[in-house]
């Protein structure tokens, strides 16, 4: 094998890499096997031509395409050990030539981290507070959720009925809806497609037909319907109104979450909606804090490992898509940002990403945070009992405990949440010790006032004792 450095800058090392003979023929020796097996060669059964037969008659070029899967994975992680690199990341491998085997990697570099004096940052966090209107419209719900829908027959349609209509819309003659007996509520916040549509409902009687126009808004994900004036004809059916319980402790028993009163409701959801708002707070002072860490930080990235991250926020967007049911394109117009833009956006969040984690890293490191074997057994248990909470694990606890590469993630996440944990300490510990600071100020002064008061009083009461 020869191997030549052909350049390394900006964290990043080139090596033009040859095969031969002897490093490509395990490889070749697989896919003879491979290829032997269902091969058609006139006058041999299958699985009996001779190897020296098989590479006449499909050509040795064509084994060592068929290794390729296998030989560049395991020939890069050889060379990288080889010539002693530290890899951030998988190496980029461009094939050149065949035969011989001829291989240009690029190979990213662990970032190279300096860190300045980050004992100084310091950070107010804000206190959470839960108004009693936030408990208020979350009973609120759970009372529309329980509430019944009786039809009404004496009065025409009202906002917040809930309508049996029939409907039709078209854009220039050309019909983009058309529903038999659809049930909606008469809310523009919810239930409708088209802004508009539900207020256009109120007054209409049932058995009664109304027409109107409605222009669509501009920023609609659907080009045919964007910004385009759309006329809709509805037949109202039936009309219902909804039945709320009156907020009690009846309501409160029968929300069905085990309450006794509702005082003891709005107490378990006022601890409900507290713990969401401080975790949201807590993430917010987190982010906060590693914004200002990343303000003492010197790192060099190589430019592949940059690549890679953008790569991995694209897949989590494109996923985020596919949940919602919507392709990548749609979901990027509903951000109402260019392709530009996101792409900027994208680079930036993926640089700071990795800013954040190498240094948390690098700090890890500086605290020689230690990590003992059953912390790791733990963190992979919490892991695994995750997956299988969501339904996506596949994996079994002893595969992953006994993995020493993914022992070592693991271990590593765990040193760089510990690393974070010891900012965030610093933070806060500083920003108390500042509060406590001017409270012993205070204190003081208001001491010596105190004293400067009592001794004039004692001087006072000294004049008049002499008078």
């Amino acid at each position: 094998m020869k191997i030549a450095q052909t350049e390394e800058s900006n964290r990043q090392v080139i090596l033009d890499v040859e095969l031969n003979d002897t490093d490509i023929e395990p490889y070749l020796k697989m896919s003879y096997k491979s290829v032997v097996s269902d091969a058609k060669i006139p006058g041999f059964r299958p699985g009996m031509a001779p190897r020296s037969v098989v590479e006449r008659y499909f050509g040795k070029e064509h084994l060592v395409r068929r290794s390729l899967n296998q030989l560049i994975p395991e020939i890069t992680n050889k060379v990288i050990q080889d010539e002693g690199l530290k890899s951030s990341a998988s190496p980029r491998v461009e094939v050149l030539e065949i035969l011989p085997v001829k291989m240009k990697l690029t190979v990213p570099l662990e970032p190279d981290v300096k860190i300045g004096d980050y004992s100084k940052i310091r950070v107010e966090q804000n206190k959470v507070k839960v108004p009693s209107s936030e408990i208020n419209e979350r009973i609120e719900g759970l009372r529309n959720s329980l509430g019944s829908w009786e039809p009404v027959d004496d009065r025409n349609v009202q906002l917040k009925d809930m309508v049996t209509v029939d409907v039709t819309g078209s854009i220039e003659s050309e019909k983009v809806v058309d529903q038999k007996n659809v049930t909606l509520v008469a809310d523009e916040g919810q239930g409708v497609s088209f802004k508009g549509f539900a207020t256009n409902l109120v007054g209409m009687a049932i058995s009664s037909t109304k027409e109107f126009e409605i222009k669509l808004e501009d920023d609609l994900a659907d080009e045919k319907l964007k910004g385009k004036l759309i006329k809709f004809s509805v037949i109202v059916h039936e009309i219902k109104e909804q039945n709320l319980p009156n907020v009690d402790d009846e309501f409160a028993k029968s929300a069905g979450d085990g309450y006794d009163s509702l005082d003891e409701m709005k107490k378990s959801i006022g601890a409900e909606i507290l713990k969401s708002k401080q975790d949201q707070n807590d993430k917010e002072y987190t982010d906060k804090v590693l914004d200002l860490f990343d303000e003492v930080l010197t790192i060099e990235l190589p430019p592949l490992l940059i690549d890679y991250e953008i790569d991995n926020l694209v897949s989590q967007r494109n996923n985020m898509a596919n949940q919602l049911n919507m392709n990548p394109d749609d979901y990027l117009k509903m951000s109402g940002k260019t392709q530009e833009e996101v792409d900027v956006e994208t680079k930036d969040s993926a640089i700071k990403r990795l800013r954040h984690s190498y240094g948390l890293e690098k700090l890890a490191s500086q605290l020689d945070i230690d990590v003992s074997p059953k912390q790791i057994d733990e963190k992979i248990q919490e892991i695994l009992e995750f997956q299988k909470q969501r339904g996506s694990s596949e994996q079994n606890y002893d595969d992953m405990i006994s993995n020493d590469s993914y022992r070592s993630s693991v271990e590593q996440s765990i040193k760089t949440s510990a690393s974070l944990e010891k900012l965030v300490l610093i933070a806060k510990s500083g920003s108390a010790t500042s509060k406590t600071t001017k409270k012993q100020q205070t204190s003081k002064t208001t001491k010596k006032q105190q004293t400067s008061k009592t001794t004039k009083k004692q001087q006072t009461s000294k004049t008049t004792k002499k008078d």
